[in-house]
């Protein structure tokens, strides 16, 4: 699309239609009588309060700077006497918030194509220090075919010094608040990180994460993490979310690893290359220790070479690869109730373990690229540091000393299964090398 002439008047534009209303704008879908040209007209009235006012003109300011595929366009501005208006590039595809509802809810594969293009957009107003903090569906727009999207709406953007610069004013839309902000601690630009998170996840389930009636109920979900991941969802898809929303701003993907997540390369997350299901337990939370779920033996997939094996379930027992019968060296339960006695914890070390990820039956098990390691189980997230030490239990910081009885019960759970890892990595390990 050309630029746009410059006229400074309304007089110059036939209006087709509205487009919506915001807090103290309206949208039109015009047309130029001049050259035939489509845009969006946003106009505010000059009556509005001088704060109002103000934030208008940094929007100006800021929008006329970027200059980018993946952000909506703003040709020109001008005023009258009663109105400010800001001409800008027409998406006929309207809000991805209308497509997905819509479509109930994206493929990933469609995901994949509408959110690399949305993070590209990220990342350029992040590398010129810009804060969107009201990035949403609706204020994600598409072009008539519903392939391209582009940020729009930088009436509460703002343009900050450095990554680490923080603010306080609450700010946006409740469904994509950071637990930070909604907690009226100070936030940054990773604030945009978990908005972003809260896109793939409504575009990917058909809705936000922590989508609530009440604005009060939907802030005490995200304070407290509480939202699960569907099962359907691809494990790079589970991984890229349980990462995008953690509840701790710094350990947040930034822009460039988002970008090289397996979700948008269609590469696999490393996973344990063993045929046991080691650590698939359900959680009790009236219970003292995570259970071994006694059933049937069901199937499972081996990533490593494509065949399927079969995964057997037993209080006592697993099954190795050749198919045998294992007796395990230690009845975990029974270990875990000692354990919790204990006046102490032992730090768990996850020195020289790859990368992988485990689904349970109600949450997920991971060792991270950084080297910790998250227990997602029944709501419930614990996130401990490669040496053990550093605790984030429902998103408080604790030590081993500090932490709370629900959060110790997760830490041995962990710390059980990383032995089990450890001992089969061992054993793995012997065997390439001697039989």
């Amino acid at each position: 699309m050309e630029e746009a002439s410059p006229t400074q008047s309304i007089e110059n534009f036939e209006i087709i239609r509205p487009l919506g209303r915001g807090g103290y704008s309206d949208v039109f879908h015009v047309k130029s009588i001049e050259t035939n040209e489509e845009f969006a007209l946003k106009v505010i009235k000059r009556n509005k309060p001088a704060q109002a006012l103000n934030r208008v003109k940094n929007e100006i300011s800021i929008q006329m700077k970027l200059e980018h595929p993946n952000i909506v366009k703003l040709h020109t501005s001008f005023e009258d006497s009663s109105f400010i208006y800001l001409l800008l590039e027409y998406c006929s595809g309207g809000e991805l918030h209308s497509y997905i509802k819509q479509k109930e809810r994206l493929s990933e594969s469609e995901t994949r194509r509408l959110c690399k293009q949305i993070i590209n957009g990220i990342d350029l107003l992040h590398s010129k220090g810009i804060f969107h903090r009201d990035l949403k569906l609706g204020n994600v727009l598409l072009n008539k075919n519903k392939t391209i999207a582009k940020i729009g709406d930088f009436g509460l953007a703002i343009e900050i010094e450095g990554d680490d610069e923080m603010r306080r004013t609450i700010c946006g839309t409740p469904n994509y608040i950071s637990p930070e902000a909604a907690s009226r601690k100070p936030y940054g630009l990773a604030s945009d990180i978990w908005a972003f998170g809260c896109i793939v996840y409504a575009c990917l389930v058909g809705k936000p994460p922590f989508d609530c009636p009440e604005v009060k109920q939907t802030l005490n979900k995200v304070k407290n993490l509480d939202y699960s991941i569907p099962d359907y969802l691809s494990q790079n898809a589970k991984d890229l979310i349980a990462q995008l929303l953690s509840p701790d701003p710094w350990k947040r993907l930034s822009t460039s690893q988002i970008m090289s997540h397996p979700f948008f390369n269609n590469n696999s997350i490393p996973k344990l290359q063993i045929k046991t299901d080691y650590c698939n337990r359900d959680y009790y939370e009236g219970d003292t220790s995570p259970l071994i779920k006694t059933g049937k033996a069901r199937t499972g997939t081996d990533t490593k070479n494509g065949s399927r094996a079969s995964i057997a379930h037993s209080t006592r027992t697993t099954q190795s690869s050749e198919g045998e019968n294992m007796p395990l060296k230690y009845d975990q339960s029974q270990q875990v109730r000692r354990s919790l006695q204990l006046e102490s914890i032992q730090p768990l070390s996850l020195y020289n373990l790859d990368p992988f990820v485990h689904t349970l039956n109600n949450g997920y098990i991971e060792i991270t690229n950084q080297g910790s390691i998250k227990v997602y189980i029944a709501k419930r997230l614990l996130e401990v540091s490669s040496d053990g030490q550093v605790i984030f239990y429902q998103g408080k910081r604790y030590t081993l000393k500090t932490m709370p009885r629900s959060a110790q019960k997760l830490y041995l759970y962990a710390s059980n299964c990383v032995d089990v890892i450890r001992k089969h990595s061992v054993q793995n390990s012997f065997d390439s090398q001697y039989i």
